[in-house]
């Protein structure tokens, strides 16, 4: 079975904007969930109504470091003696944004969280492709969230003279079924590292030949994501990507369905 993305969608907190009303519903979420809630709202606003085959809708959020400002803001608590906040705590598991992105849009299907500092969004997506490939979903929202915090920030500054990273998030929308680009023969490739590589980064993006250094842990599925409605795409030639890591490497193409669908959101 093919696998197309549907919609696709990503943007860093700084410029998040909330839909009116999800701002109930969210308003003791942290940045984290936000984040998450807002993507998956953008991408699906997109397709037809989840309502219509809930329990063939499904989603896997990935992240490499996680809710880390809620956790240390749950430390801190405990540190001072304080009376821990039942909803920060709760929030201090990022699971709870996977738990906020189905309950909000009525998925009945998997929802999966996954955790890993290499290629955390790829290795999502090979799981999300697998799933709709199999026939196990028709959709799955496929999302990297990432929030960081003041600590990591000084923790690379100290360890690797590197600076803070833009929070954001990616997410896509893989179908079963629509005119939108094929994901075809996605690859991953792990190599034993030495941890502070992690902090220092490294990933290099290639695309016809022409490598991008990647700056931070989302950069290269924001840069795949920026890269989906460009011509190339629309006119069947497709685009083969690798990427390059002293953790290890990746390849897959996007190859021109019918059209691109409904595609980009913003």
């Amino acid at each position: 079975m093919t696998v197309h993305l549907a919609a696709w969608y990503q943007v860093p907190l700084s410029e998040l904007a909330l839909p009116p009303p999800l701002l109930g519903k969210l308003r003791r979420a942290d940045a984290f969930t936000r984040l998450g809630v807002a993507a998956a709202a953008a991408v699906l606003e997109r397709t037809t109504a989840v309502e219509s085959e809930a329990a063939g809708y499904g989603l896997i959020l990935a992240t490499a470091y996680g809710t880390m400002e809620t956790n240390f803001a749950v430390l801190e608590q405990i540190v001072d003696g304080q009376q821990t906040s039942p909803t920060l705590f709760s929030h201090s598991v990022f699971n709870a944004a996977a738990g906020y992105i189905a309950t909000v849009f009525g998925i009945h299907g998997a929802a999966l969280t996954l955790t890993d500092f290499s290629f955390p969004f790829f290795r999502a997506l090979a799981e999300g492709a697998a799933a709709v490939a199999a026939g196990n979903l028709r959709h799955c929202l496929v999302l990297q969230v990432e929030g960081y915090s003041e600590l990591l920030a000084e923790a690379r500054q100290r360890l690797v003279g590197g600076g803070a990273w833009p929070p954001g998030v990616v997410c896509w929308l893989l179908s079963a079924t629509g005119n939108g680009p094929l994901l075809v023969d996605l690859s991953l490739t792990d190599r034993p590292l030495e941890p502070l590589a992690l902090l220092r980064g490294g990933e290099r993006l290639f695309c016809g030949g022409v490598g991008q250094e990647m700056v931070h842990p989302l950069a290269a599925a924001m840069a795949v994501t920026a890269d989906l409605g460009r011509d190339a795409m629309v006119t069947g030639e497709g685009r083969a990507y690798r990427l390059e890591a002293p953790w290890g490497q990746l390849a897959f193409r996007l190859e021109s369905g019918n059209g691109l669908g409904p595609g980009e959101v913003g």
